[in-house]
Protein backbone atom coordinates (compact mmCIF):
# COMPACT_ATOMS: atom_id res chain seq x y z
CA UNK A 1 0.00 0.00 0.00
CA UNK A 2 1.14 3.64 -0.97
CA UNK A 3 1.35 6.81 1.31
CA UNK A 4 -2.16 7.44 -0.09
CA UNK A 5 -3.44 3.57 0.95
CA UNK A 6 -3.52 2.90 -2.37
CA UNK A 7 -1.90 -0.16 -4.03
CA UNK A 8 0.32 0.34 -6.57
CA UNK A 9 3.08 -0.35 -8.58
CA UNK A 10 5.36 2.02 -7.01
CA UNK A 11 4.26 1.21 -3.15
CA UNK A 12 7.22 -0.45 -2.66
CA UNK A 13 9.12 2.93 -3.75
CA UNK A 14 6.73 4.95 -2.12
CA UNK A 15 7.39 3.11 1.28
CA UNK A 16 11.36 3.28 0.60
CA UNK A 17 10.19 7.54 0.68
CA UNK A 18 11.85 8.29 -3.22
CA UNK A 19 8.24 9.67 -3.60
CA UNK A 20 6.05 11.12 -1.84
CA UNK A 21 2.88 10.08 -3.50
CA UNK A 22 1.56 7.62 -5.62
CA UNK A 23 1.02 8.38 -9.27
CA UNK A 24 -2.33 7.88 -10.69
CA UNK A 25 -1.08 6.62 -14.12
CA UNK A 26 0.15 3.75 -12.52
CA UNK A 27 -1.71 0.29 -12.67
CA UNK A 28 -2.44 -1.36 -9.39
CA UNK A 29 -0.62 -4.33 -8.42
CA UNK A 30 -1.54 -7.47 -8.68
CA UNK A 31 -2.57 -9.07 -5.17
CA UNK A 32 -0.14 -12.01 -6.06
CA UNK A 33 3.13 -9.92 -6.47
CA UNK A 34 2.11 -8.66 -2.87
CA UNK A 35 1.36 -12.10 -1.92
CA UNK A 36 5.25 -12.82 -3.50
CA UNK A 37 7.09 -10.15 -1.91
CA UNK A 38 5.06 -10.85 1.60
CA UNK A 39 6.39 -14.43 1.32
CA UNK A 40 10.03 -13.07 0.15
CA UNK A 41 9.82 -10.78 3.34
CA UNK A 42 9.39 -13.86 5.89
CA UNK A 43 11.62 -16.16 3.77
CA UNK A 44 14.18 -13.63 4.53
CA UNK A 45 13.18 -13.43 8.53
CA UNK A 46 13.19 -17.26 8.63
CA UNK A 47 16.04 -17.23 7.50
CA UNK A 48 18.45 -14.80 9.35
CA UNK A 49 16.19 -16.56 12.40
CA UNK A 50 17.49 -19.84 11.07
CA UNK A 51 21.06 -18.38 11.02
CA UNK A 52 20.76 -17.09 14.67
CA UNK A 53 19.71 -20.74 15.86
CA UNK A 54 22.07 -22.27 14.27
CA UNK A 55 24.79 -19.83 15.50
CA UNK A 56 23.64 -21.01 19.25
CA UNK A 57 25.35 -24.25 19.55
CA UNK A 58 28.69 -22.55 18.95
CA UNK A 59 29.27 -20.82 22.35
CA UNK A 60 28.05 -23.82 24.05
CA UNK A 61 30.66 -26.02 22.65
CA UNK A 62 33.15 -23.22 23.36
CA UNK A 63 32.42 -23.43 26.64
CA UNK A 64 32.20 -27.05 26.80
CA UNK A 65 35.79 -27.51 24.94
CA UNK A 66 37.64 -24.93 27.76
CA UNK A 67 35.51 -27.10 30.61
CA UNK A 68 37.19 -30.17 29.20
CA UNK A 69 40.58 -28.31 28.83
CA UNK A 70 39.99 -26.87 32.44
CA UNK A 71 39.48 -30.84 33.54
CA UNK A 72 41.89 -32.06 32.22
CA UNK A 73 44.51 -29.55 33.43
CA UNK A 74 43.11 -29.59 36.70
CA UNK A 75 43.84 -33.88 36.83
CA UNK A 76 47.50 -33.32 35.42
CA UNK A 77 47.98 -30.44 38.61
CA UNK A 78 46.34 -32.99 40.97
CA UNK A 79 48.32 -35.56 40.19
CA UNK A 80 51.75 -32.99 39.80
CA UNK A 81 50.58 -32.28 43.81
CA UNK A 82 50.51 -35.26 44.46
CA UNK A 83 54.11 -36.22 43.28
CA UNK A 84 55.27 -33.04 45.20
CA UNK A 85 53.99 -34.42 48.36
CA UNK A 86 55.16 -37.90 47.93
CA UNK A 87 58.53 -36.20 47.18
CA UNK A 88 58.04 -33.90 50.54
CA UNK A 89 57.32 -36.90 52.35
CA UNK A 90 60.92 -38.86 51.39
CA UNK A 91 62.42 -35.43 52.56
CA UNK A 92 61.04 -35.02 55.70
CA UNK A 93 61.85 -39.13 56.49
CA UNK A 94 65.50 -38.27 54.95
CA UNK A 95 65.31 -35.60 57.70
CA UNK A 96 64.51 -37.28 60.38
CA UNK A 97 66.89 -39.74 59.60
CA UNK A 98 69.61 -37.48 59.52
CA UNK A 99 68.50 -36.20 62.98
CA UNK A 100 68.76 -39.72 64.69
CA UNK A 101 72.11 -39.99 63.10
CA UNK A 102 73.28 -36.63 65.08
CA UNK A 103 71.74 -38.18 68.01
CA UNK A 104 73.74 -41.03 67.84
CA UNK A 105 77.02 -39.53 66.93
CA UNK A 106 76.50 -37.20 69.83
CA UNK A 107 76.25 -39.38 72.18
CA UNK A 108 79.23 -41.82 70.39
CA UNK A 109 81.06 -38.75 70.72
CA UNK A 110 82.73 -38.80 74.15
CA UNK A 111 84.20 -42.07 73.55
CA UNK A 112 85.86 -41.21 70.50
CA UNK A 113 89.13 -39.23 71.14
CA UNK A 114 89.64 -36.03 68.93
CA UNK A 115 92.48 -35.25 66.42
CA UNK A 116 94.74 -33.36 69.90
CA UNK A 117 94.00 -36.40 71.97
CA UNK A 118 95.38 -38.55 68.79
CA UNK A 119 98.31 -35.86 68.38
CA UNK A 120 99.29 -36.41 72.13
CA UNK A 121 99.52 -39.94 72.35
CA UNK A 122 100.82 -40.44 69.08
CA UNK A 123 103.90 -37.98 70.01
CA UNK A 124 106.63 -39.01 72.72
CA UNK A 125 105.49 -35.72 74.53
CA UNK A 126 103.46 -37.78 76.98
CA UNK A 127 106.41 -39.40 77.99
CA UNK A 128 108.57 -38.24 80.31
CA UNK A 129 112.29 -37.37 79.97
CA UNK A 130 114.83 -39.69 80.74
CA UNK A 131 118.86 -38.01 80.90
CA UNK A 132 120.76 -40.35 78.69
CA UNK A 133 124.22 -41.10 80.91
CA UNK A 134 126.00 -43.65 77.78
CA UNK A 135 126.14 -46.69 77.19
CA UNK A 136 126.63 -49.13 79.54
CA UNK A 137 129.19 -51.46 79.09
CA UNK A 138 128.35 -55.13 79.91
CA UNK A 139 130.88 -55.77 82.49
CA UNK A 140 128.94 -52.79 84.60
CA UNK A 141 126.13 -54.81 84.78
CA UNK A 142 125.23 -57.48 87.07
CA UNK A 143 126.48 -60.07 84.83
CA UNK A 144 129.62 -58.67 84.53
Amino acid sequence: MCIRGQSCVTALVCRIGVFSACYSWASPMKPEIEQLLALQAADQMIAARTAEITGLPAPAMRAQNDLAAAESALKDLSTKIAAEAAKARRLEEDIRDQQQNIVKFRAQAPAVKRTRHIRRYSTRSHMPRVRFDGWKTPSSTAWG
